[in-house]
């Protein structure tokens, strides 16, 4: 689970670096990254 959290935190780090470059990009990136959380945890509650 720590783990987990750590490569989100990382994510969003990335995120964040990215979305300063552009804001079309930022728009287009965040259910991508929402959908990519998402996963993570229902992977967690199913499995």
């Amino acid at each position: 689970m720590e783990q987990k959290m750590a490569l989100l935190t990382e994510r969003r780090k990335q995120y964040q670096e990215e979305s300063t470059t552009s804001t079309n990009i930022e728009n287009e990136n965040v259910p991508t990254v929402v959908k990519e959380i998402l996963d993570e945890l229902v992977e967690q509650i199913c499995y």
